[in-house]
């Protein structure tokens, strides 16, 4: 903050200038937090991620099988063992196996279409439709404008002699 003191700064920023000049000097503490690599607690799903989920997993191509469904099978083949308290790290663990293992996702680009700022039009040639008027052919174009924000749309029938397709 220029032209102010540290101790005006700091509490603009609502902290003790003890923590404004440790900061200011040295790395941010989401600079200094290390990432955790080791458990709390022992895998629940250890043992048999590899030998029977996975294989699960694996023939399931269209990612259809779900984690309720999985723990109901565990619940059958290892009675006691698990629960339906472990259905959120479950569901955790395949969401992860599925972004690294699974089919790929499909790749979309969303559009933004501000109001006021584009609109599309086309013209179309009304010949080809066979459109008579007192039994003789009526060449003509089919104008259409269209809001791309609002989706509004406006047609009008341009008409003339010497029409060409």
């Amino acid at each position: 903050m220029e032209g102010k003191t540290q101790e005006t700064a700091a509490a603009m920023a609502g902290m003790c200038v003890r923590s404004a000049r440790k900061w200011q000097d040295g790395p941010l503490p989401s600079e200094t937090k290390e990432e955790r690599w080791w458990r709390t607690r022992a895998d629940p799903f250890g043992g048999v991620w590899e030998e029977e989920i996975e294989p699960l997993l694996q023939g399931d191509p269209s990612g259809k099988l779900k984690g309720t469904t999985i723990i109901e099978w565990l619940e059958e083949q290892h009675p006691g063992r698990f629960s339906a308290s472990q259905l959120h790290t479950l569901q955790r663990r395949l969401q992860d196996w599925r972004a690294l293992n699974g089919p790929d996702q499909e790749v979309y680009f969303p559009q933004e279409h501000p109001p006021g700022r584009e609109a599309q039009f086309d013209f179309t040639h009304g010949s080809a439709l066979g459109v008579t008027v007192a039994g003789q052919p009526y060449p003509h174009l089919l104008f259409q404008l269209i809001l791309s924000h609002s989706g509004w749309r406006y047609a009008e029938c341009c008409c003339s002699g010497t029409i060409d397709q």
